[in-house]
């Protein structure tokens, strides 16, 4: 059976409908047993709302919606599904994804990103992410975790019993060492520390948690400011490595 859309000639026959050409169609059109959309090269499907923000493409299951694709102030593009978790696009210039409800408004402190049994893998950020607030207090923006090599202070490595570990969340950095003196070296200093010290000064410690040093009082460690070292002190007076003595330590400080 042949007949017209327009000016357009439609082939109808058993396995469905061939239409030669674009095709306009005014008022509603219903197709029943499916619809195959095809183009070679160029767009597939235009949708047009023409003049009015909303919904564009309405998704049904057995009659009754189940989501929408619409344009939220012109041209913020959204998708949402009935019980309004949605996704859109902000406005141009903005280069963000918020989350909506199902008229393309904004949502906000309302939909999780994964769940307890269905998670997301790796996460990979070029900037930050702000954690329990949106004030730049809440922005963690750095995390990174290794190895570093302790050394005396004219760059020659200390005699190492185990390796050397770091931790840095933000600006705050968590280092431990174990270093045993080298034959024929002294030395008050530990240096090659993985991130200079904050500029601020005065915000730094730490602890020994096993020496034999040769001395048998507490051993402090303290830092300067903009320093890649840390110094060893009993009391107000400075303590040494030497040859054999092994030292086990941590130090936590700021960076800028």
């Amino acid at each position: 059976m042949a007949g017209y859309i327009g000016t357009k000639a439609v082939n109808l026959s058993t396995t469905g409908a061939d239409i030669a050409g674009d095709a306009d169609v005014s008022g509603a059109l219903d197709v029943g047993g499916g619809l195959t959309v095809d183009n070679d090269g160029s767009t597939v499907l235009t949708v047009d709302r023409a003049t009015s923000d909303g919904t564009i493409i309405d998704l049904k299951k057995s009659g009754s919606s189940v989501g929408v694709v619409g344009v939220h102030t012109s041209n913020e593009i959204y998708i949402s599904n009935s019980s309004n978790i949605g996704l859109r696009t902000e406005q141009t210039g903005l280069d963000r994804i918020e989350p909506c409800f199902s008229t393309g408004a904004g949502r906000d402190n309302g939909i999780d990103l994964g769940s307890t049994d269905y998670r997301f893998n790796d996460l990979y950020l070029s900037g930050g992410v702000f954690l329990g607030g949106t004030g730049s207090a809440n922005k963690l923006d750095d995390y990174e975790e290794g190895t570093w090599t302790p050394q005396y202070n004219d760059g020659q490595n200390f005699n190492i019993g185990a390796v050397a570990v770091y931790r840095k969340v933000g600006n705050l950095v968590w280092v431990n060492f174990d270093v045993t003196g080298a034959s024929g070296r002294s030395s008050s200093t530990i240096n090659n520390l993985p991130f200079t010290s904050s500029s601020t000064g005065g915000n730094f410690s730490g602890y020994t948690g096993y020496e034999t040093l040769s001395t048998s009082s507490p051993i402090y460690s303290h830092m300067n400011a903009n320093g890649t070292y840390v110094q060893l002190f009993v009391g107000s007076t400075s303590v040494s490595i030497n040859a054999g003595e092994r030292y086990i330590g941590a130090v936590v400080y700021s960076t800028d």
